[in-house]
Formats: C-alpha cells, sequence, structure tokens
C-alpha cells in the first residue's frame, strides 16, 4: 500500500509540476505523458477480460476486476518438491525483492494461471513496474537476446499508448510475463536453460507459468530455474467459494433495495449446489467450474428435460470439451457412446485404468459391436485434445466425475435391463462405498426414473430396520434425567458475517485435513464389492451409509420437486425423516441402555486427571460426567436435525412437509420442520409458531434445549432485527449477552 501510493502521488506530481513549469495545458499533457500507460484496448480487450464467455444475467459486460478471486498458492522446492508453506498471490508484491522477481507458476488447463498473470500484470503496473505480457508460443526458434528484445518490443507497442522503447525502460523496471512458457521454443525443454538465461540479461523480473506436466527437474546443472521460487495453484477451499459466490451474486444488486438475508440465502444455496458438484473430487475447486456451475444454475435451457441442473452442468461441462477436440460436430455423439461404454468397461473390470494393449482389445470389441471403423489412434488423440482421457503408461479418464458421468449414463440409457437393476438395487444398499454413492448420486442427476427412486426408499428403510423413529418425548426420558437444569444458553452480539467468516475458516481447515487424510489413506470399504455381505458391516459404516442415503433422497427430491407425484415427494421426504430419526434413536438408545457405565468410567476419568483436587471435585464429578454425556446426546440429535432439514429443506416442498407434521406431530418431527423454515425465510414471520412448539415441548429438557439452538444458530447466520430477537429468546429463556452486560454495568439497584 505505501509503494503503491507514493508512486501514485510522485505521478501526479510530476505532470502537476510540469503543467506549471512549463505552462502545458492538460491537453497537451494528455498527448505527451510523462509516465507509461497501459492502453485502454488491451486493458479492455485482454487485462480485464473473462477470457472465456461467461454471462451474467445482471450485468451486460462482465469484467474480470467484477469477480477476480485472488487463490493461494503453494511453494515448493524446486529440486527437493518439498512443501514449506502456502501464500496467497496477492503476496508475491507484498515484498520488496533486491535480486529481482522470479517466480514459476504451475497449474492445470483451467486452474487459472493466465487470470493470475493478468492480475499480477496490474499490480506490478500499479507498484510503477513495467510489466510486458507474452506467451510462450510467441518464442520459437530464435531465442538470441537481440530477438528477444524485438519480440518484447512488439508487445510494448501493442501493450503500452507510450512510445516505449525497451532501452529506456531499466533493467530493474521491467517485468517479463510468459504464459504457458512449456509452448516456448516448441515445447523442447533442451533450449530452455539458454532461454531463460538470455531473458535474465534483459531484466531482472521474470514471471512465468507453466502447465502441470511440464519438467520441472531432471536439468542438471543446466536447470534454467534455479533462481526461481515454485509456486503451484491451489483449489479454492470454502473461503474462496464463498467469496466468489458472493460477488457473482452482488453484481448489479441495488443494496438499498435488497434485504441482506436474501443475499446471504442466495449465497448458502449456490454454495450447496456447488458442494454437490465438487463432491469427492470429483471437478477440480477451480473458478472456471465455479463460474460455470454459477451461470447455469441462472440459465433456463437445460437441454434435456431429464436432466436435472446437475446433470446439465457436467454434460456442458464435456461437451465444451469435445465441441473443441472434434472437427465434425456429427461424431460428436460416437465419442459420447465411446466413452459410456468404457467408463462402464472399467467399473465392470473394477479397474480405474487399463494398458494400452487391454484398451486394444476393447477398441476393437467396441468397433465389432457397433460395426465402426475407427483408428484407435484417432479416438485416443481425440479425448487426449479433449482432456478427457490421460495417457501415461495407460490409458484412464482425466476427473472422476467423466468416471462417474458416463458410467450412471450407461445404467441411465440401459436401466430397462434387469442386469442393469440389479446393479442399482445393490448399489443403492452399499451407499457407504463412496464409488457406488457416487455412481448412485450421478445416477439421480442423469435420470428421475421411478425404479431408482424406490431402490433408495426400500434400501433406506433396511437400515437401523430395529430402531424406532425417535420422538424425542418419553423416549428420551433416561436422557432427561441426566441434568437437573438445562446448561444456560446465551447469545452473543456477534457480527453475522464475521460469525460467518469464522465458519468458513473452520470448514477450510476441515476440508484440508479431509483431503490430506483421503490422499494418505484408503477408503474404508474400497474393496467391498457389490456381492459382499450386507450385514458383516460395522456400526460406523451403517452410520456412513445412513448418512449418504438422507442426502440422496435430499437431494433426489429437490432436483425433480416439479415431475414427481404427490406420493412420490412425499415418500421421499417422509423416508428421510424416518431413517435420520432411525439413526438417532439408535444412538440415543445405545446412549441410554448403558448410561451408568458412561458415568462410571467418565468420572473416574476426571477423578484420574484432577488428583490433587479429588476432595474439591468429588461432589461435581458425576455431575459433570452427566452433563458431558447430555451434551453428547444433544450434539448427535442437533447434528440428525440439520442433516435432514438441510437434505430436504426447500419451500416448494412444503406441503410434504404440512403433510408429515400432521400424521407425526412429534417433538423431533416439530424441530425438523422449525430447522427447514428457518433455512428458507425470516425467523421473525415464524414467532407465534416458535412458541407454539416451546409449549407443546414443555418441560422436556433436551427437546427445549435443540429448539434454543435452532433458533441461536439462525440469528448467528442471519440478519436479525432487534425486537424480534428479545421476544423469541425471552420466551425460549436465552440469555442475550448485550442484556446481561447493561445489568451487571447499571448504576441503579434493582428492588
Amino acid at each position: 500500500m505505501l509503494r503503491n501510493n507514493l508512486i501514485q502521488y510522485i505521478k501526479d506530481n510530476i505532470r502537476i509540476n510540469s503543467i506549471n513549469e512549463y505552462k502545458i495545458t492538460p491537453e497537451t499533457a494528455l498527448k505527451s505523458k510523462l509516465s507509461p500507460e497501459i492502453k485502454e484496448t488491451y486493458r479492455n480487450a485482454f487485462l480485464n477480460n473473462m477470457g472465456v464467455s461467461f454471462a451474467h444475467p445482471k450485468v451486460d459486460d462482465l469484467l474480470l476486476e467484477d469477480i477476480y478471486v485472488p487463490p493461494d498458492l503453494k511453494l515448493s522446492s524446486n529440486n527437493k518438491k518439498k512443501t514449506y508453506n502456502v501464500i496467497n498471490i496477492s503476496q508475491l508484491y507484498n515484498a520488496i525483492d533486491v535480486g529481482g522477481i522470479k517466480h514459476v507458476l504451475i497449474g492445470g488447463d483451467v486452474s487459472g494461471k493466465t487470470t493470475c498473470l493478468k492480475y499480477i500484470y496490474t499490480r506490478y503496473f500499479d507498484f510503477g513496474l513495467i510489466p510486458v505480457y507474452l506467451n510462450g508460443s510467441d518464442i520459437q526458434n530464435n531465442i538470441r537476446t537481440d530477438s528477444l528484445k524485438k519480440t518484447i518490443q512488439q508487445k510494448l507497442n501493442q501493450q503500452y499508448s507510450n512510445d516505449l522503447k525497451i532501452e529506456n525502460i531499466s533493467f530493474e523496471n521491467l517485468l517479463i510475463l510468459i504464459d504457458d512458457f512449456h509452448k516456448s521454443t516448441k515445447g523442447k525443454s533442451t533450449y530452455w536453460h539458454l532461454l531463460i538465461s538470455n531473458l535474465e540479461e534483459i531484466a531482472s523480473n521474470i514471471i512465468i507459468t507453466g502447465s502441470s506436466l511440464m519438467p520441472i527437474d531432471n536439468f542438471g546443472k543446466n536447470d534454467p530455474f534455479f533462481n526461481f521460487n515454485f509456486y503451484y495453484l491451489l483449489e479454492f477451499g470454502p473461503k474462496f467459494r464463498h467469496e466468489l459466490v458472493n460477488k457473482w451474486n452482488s453484481l448489479g444488486i441495488d443494496t438499498r433495495f435488497f434485504d441482506k438475508n436474501e443475499l446471504l440465502r442466495k449465497n448458502d444455496l449456490s454454495l450447496v449446489h456447488i458442494k454437490q458438484i465438487i463432491g469427492k473430487n470429483y471437478v477440480p475447486s477451480y473458478p472456471f467450474y465455479i463460474l460455470a456451475l454459477l451461470q447455469s444454475l441462472e440459465s433456463k435451457n437445460v437441454q434435456n428435460p431429464n436432466y436435472s441442473i446437475h446433470g446439465f452442468y457436467y454434460e456442458l461441462l464435456i461437451n465444451d470439451s469435445l465441441s473443441r477436440a472434434v472437427n465434425d460436430s456429427k461424431e460428436i455423439s460416437l465419442y459420447y457412446n465411446y466413452l459410456t461404454h468404457f467408463c462402464f468397461h472399467l467399473f465392470s473390470n473394477k479397474v480405474k485404468s487399463i494398458t494400452i494393449q487391454e484398451f486394444d482389445f476393447f477398441h476393437q470389441s467396441y468397433c465389432d459391436k457397433f460395426d465402426l471403423t475407427y483408428e484407435k489412434s484417432t479416438i485416443l488423440k481425440t479425448f487426449d485434445k479433449a482432456k478427457l482421457f490421460t495417457l501415461n503408461n495407460g490409458v484412464s479418464v482425466s476427473e472422476n466425475y467423466i468416471y462417474y458421468f458416463f458410467t450412471a449414463k450407461y445404467l441411465s440409457n440401459n436401466i430397462s435391463d434387469k442386469s442393469v437393476r440389479q446393479l442399482i438395487s445393490k448399489m443403492c444398499e452399499r451407499l457407504f462405498r463412496d464409488e457406488y454413492s457416487s455412481i448412485v448420486m450421478f445416477l439421480t442427476h442423469l435420470s428421475k426414473d421411478s425404479f431408482i427412486i424406490n431402490e433408495l426408499i426400500v434400501s433406506s428403510k433396511k437400515i437401523f430396520a430395529d430402531s424406532n423413529v425417535c420422538r424425542l418425548d418419553l423416549d428420551i426420558s433416561l436422557v432427561n434425567q441426566l441434568v437437573e437444569f438445562l446448561p444456560e444458553q446465551i447469545l452473543e452480539q456477534i457480527d453475522v458475517l464475521e460469525n460467518r467468516n469464522l465458519e468458513l475458516e473452520e470448514e477450510e481447515i476441515n476440508e484440508k485435513v479431509e483431503k490430506q487424510l483421503d490422499n494418505e489413506t484408503t477408503m474404508p470399504y474400497d474393496d467391498f464389492s457389490l456381492d459382499d455381505d450386507v450385514s458383516t458391516i460395522d456400526f460406523m459404516a451403517e452410520i456412513n451409509n445412513a448418512v449418504k442415503t438422507i442426502d440422496l433422497l435430499g437431494q433426489v427430491v429437490k432436483k425433480h420437486w416439479g415431475e414427481l407425484d404427490g406420493d412420490q415427494k412425499y415418500n421421499l421426504v417422509y423416508s428421510t425423516y424416518e431413517l435420520g430419526l432411525r439413526t438417532l434413536d439408535c444412538y440415543l438408545s445405545l446412549v441410554q441402555k448403558n448410561a451408568d457405565g458412561l458415568i462410571e468410567h467418565l468420572s473416574h476419568f476426571i477423578e484420574k486427571k484432577h488428583i490433587k483436587d479429588r476432595f474439591k471435585l468429588k461432589k461435581t464429578i458425576e455431575e459433570t460426567s452427566r452433563e458431558y454425556i447430555f451434551r453428547l446426546c444433544f450434539i448427535s440429535s442437533f447434528g440428525i436435525i440439520k442433516r435432514i432439514s438441510n437434505s430436504v429443506g426447500y419451500d416448494k416442498l412444503k406441503n410434504s412437509f404440512d403433510k408429515i407434521l400432521k400424521t407425526n406431530n412429534f417433538n423431533s418431527v416439530r424441530l425438523i420442520d422449525t430447522a427447514i423454515k428457518l433455512s428458507y425465510s425470516n425467523i421473525g414471520t415464524h414467532i407465534d409458531l416458535i412458541k407454539s412448539y416451546k409449549d407443546m415441548i414443555g418441560n422436556n429438557k433436551l427437546s427445549t434445549f435443540l429448539l434454543q439452538n435452532l433458533v441461536i444458530d439462525y440469528m448467528y447466520m442471519y440478519e436479525t432485527d432487534h425486537k424480534t430477537k428479545s421476544t423469541i429468546c425471552n420466551y425460549l429463556n436465552v440469555s442475550v449477552k448485550e442484556q446481561i452486560i447493561i445489568d451487571s454495568t447499571s448504576k441503579i439497584k434493582k428492588k
């Protein structure tokens, strides 16, 4: 900031002093600028251009600066590949590098390398350097210093409005930016050492980008990147995804007439869609994919009426890849069908890649089956060009979503076959395995066939079949006896946006840990086949099965609510409620049956840890243990209620919710109903409902505690006016921290 403001100050004063001293008119001054200026045409046509044709419904011309979010970079050692730390790209120019700026940014085709260079170009220009942008393909055979200077001069003429000469730019001030460096010297890495050496004679500052497949080691003594720092562009985590979504959804909005909660809900809804699309690394979480999804959510043109918006999005990505690689549009259907059968071939053989020899056999079998004559090399080159295949000592699909999409597409296309239906039934019973749950999820994106819906419902009824639906009433009497009084609930006076940022930071940490675990360990039940006995799975696998089934049931009914009849919607929603509450009943029943043993074990543990204070703590040890177990029951109950409400919560399903509540008027269903209503409408419209539910709950401690925390959770996430907040909190016996502070500091004695 200091450098930026100081340079701008000096620039302004040079112009003002020049005008005063030499009596230059402002018009003359504009024609003879004393400092370099970027051409407006170049700024608009390139630097501020999105690079791809994204369209926003509320903005005519979408500019890069409107939605750009600087990504994080992972700093690595070139030689040892040892990761040191993660920084944001905005930090690259926060330090003055005396020896020059030399960075290599590595990333995939859609990781955002070019937009990073555009961002760097603008920022370093503001700091007083003279950036010049080149593409690797601009540098071909002639890499002598004089030839490179000519190329750079041509680019300076294109990018700057002044008559800017390279010889007039100091060595320290010139910044050379080279995009797709791996394309330079026609991709021959043996010349890179000489190329970089010659560039270093021209400028002290060089930043290049390269493909993730670019060779960056094994150069020996002639390592061209010896003086460079290596950075890998990272995918967007929850925090950056939220920032990008908020920028997109805020465009074209007049904040004077817009409800803040409406924007927050729109952001939440967009992020839920994005999380479902990204899934377990189905699609890389790069801005390109996120923006494509945001645009598809706004689009009314879903090409295939049988698809959900998610299916449409995946098909959009694949169509885009194929259209760039296939010259004849009439052949796209061939490649679609080829991929469908190839992915199902991988699935049937329980592999993720095959050798070239195995691919020969598959290709010949495919051509024989469909009576086609196509060269294997043509097929491979096309899929490689479309970035749908990875060819590396074998053949595999490049992204997880391609494998899941086309395996599910094969099942969808052949759903009338008995063998295919058996496959789907078996997978629906084994959703605890990630591969099966992912394929079934993609199948629900591609089809709303009643067979899939019925199988999900049938499978859901088999999970914790021996448990009852938890009512959170008399069935939890032992849980309520654990505590004499409810722990006091206090509503902190916290800024909603600040609280949301804290939640995002926590989610960011959790996601990084999960990814690290996924990379370092094999997932449980990865070897569990479709023929293995489901009854042999353990308790945690069945919990996992329940959670994934809840999510899938909810996704199906929310995706296809407009096409499903009333009975189908009711059955899907009710099955989601029922499975979640059976899962909760199983957990709470285990706790209640073993409560005495748990209390004794915890008491012994606490006493052992606080041996010095044994006499003082003796009277409270059992009480502490009981409260701890009560809180465990609360956490599990709250988690299940939120899981169900997040899964099916959609205002278009209101009639189904009302019917379920009418015939199942239990505390648990009332609490789910509260959570759902708060997910899509303001709490002020439900004051009477919350009061009535509190009266029905009565002295039930756990249910009261749950209702209090549903309300507190809402008020931390959405703006609530003071009057509404006070009314509800007073009725639910929730203390507002602001009031506590006023009471404790008041000089008037209460009588």
